[in-house]
């Protein structure tokens, strides 16, 4: 299959006409999801609208882009977030397919982005500097960089074109109408806590231990926890009578702390590794000159942490459950007392 960005836009040149409806307004009216209910019309609208941000990303990601690799995997999480949210209503080999494509998608993109992040984390400690021991240092630091990131795009090009986006992109379109048809009529707010209960449990539980000394394998974990919590009260914005806003917004500030710290770590322990083979091999110039960047990398990483500990202090699993549940309007859980503490 062709490598060329313009063989994997989302509407087929030969037809003229778009392979997959990427307007949601335009799309809302057709067939029975015009005819549905508002919840059923926001699913429908917020299906395709993530389906649109992943289509319209592939062309510029196959040109290397940074922010276009960035928004293609974004885009193919929150679609993924679709199956968990509603994984009851998707359990045919259909559904599986279109899980199994987009997580294809996410992966793909995953190692290019993780390099283009370090490249902008190097070139901002490059333009900072003024000493050529360390900006040498960093040179060298750069053109690894950017190698094992010329790498991560090539890989990820060719698993890009391996994929059908026009067919996935009818899968999703299937999959939205499946969803309006199966989904909604439903108790919205207690179905929307039933997903969202085991979500929080698993983003929240752990943060006291987390804030006695960093460990940093446990808050990647804990990241990923936190960012599909977030994409599901994101899908499940209809469910919520006040907070919802309030709800995403502190979900996304503790996805990215945690996400900044996560770049740091392994950054950090690229340069470590870079800096113990440099004075292996008796090139003390160079290791020299990674002594201030690796410290100052340091010190970021430790801000980061120290911004987790206070955000978190605030942020723990029963307070935040009980927000949930305050803003879906459902009455409190046996045990709670009436000033919720």
């Amino acid at each position: 299959m062709s490598t060329n960005p313009e063989d994997h836009r989302p509407e087929s040149a030969a037809a003229g006409t778009p392979a997959v409806r990427l307007h949601p307004e335009r799309a809302e009216a057709d067939g029975e999801a015009g005819k549905a209910d508002p919840v059923a019309r926001f699913l429908h609208s917020a299906i395709l609208r993530r389906w649109r941000g992943l289509a319209e990303s592939v062309p510029a990601a196959l040109d290397a882009d940074a922010e276009a690799v960035h928004n293609l995997r974004v885009s193919s999480r929150r679609l993924r977030a679709v199956m968990t949210v509603f994984a009851s209503h998707l359990r045919s080999n259909r559904a599986k397919k279109v899980g199994k494509a987009l997580r294809k998608v996410t992966r793909s993109a995953g190692g290019a982005r993780e390099w283009d992040v370090h490249g902008e984390t190097l070139a901002r400690q490059h333009a900072a500097s003024t000493r050529e021991g360390e900006r040498a240092a960093i040179e060298h630091m750069l053109e690894l960089v950017d190698a094992r990131r010329a790498h991560e795009h090539a890989r990820m090009t060719r698993r890009l074109a391996k994929i059908d986006f026009a067919r996935l992109g009818r899968s999703v379109r299937w999959l939205s109408e499946h969803l309006v048809s199966t989904a909604t009529g439903q108790a919205l707010p207690q179905a929307a806590w039933s997903v969202l209960e085991p979500l929080v449990r698993e983003a929240l539980c752990g943060m006291t231990r987390l804030r006695e000394r960093e460990r940093a394998d446990e808050m990647h974990t804990q990241r990923i926890a936190v960012k599909r919590l977030r994409y599901a009260i994101e899908l499940l914005e209809p469910a919520f009578a006040d907070g919802h806003a309030r709800l995403v917004a502190r979900c996304k500030q503790l996805q990215e702390i945690l996400g900044r710290h996560h770049d740091l770590v392994v950054l950090d322990e690229l340069l470590s590794r870079t800096l113990a083979r440099l004075s292996e091999h008796g090139r003390t110039t160079l290791a020299d000159g990674l002594l201030a960047p690796l410290e100052r990398l340091r010190g970021e990483r430790r801000d980061q942490y120290l911004e987790f500990c206070g955000v978190t202090t605030l942020l723990d699993e029963e307070s935040f459950a009980d927000e949930v549940r305050r803003g879906l309007r459902l009455p409190r859980r046996v045990g709670q007392s009436v000033s919720g503490e």
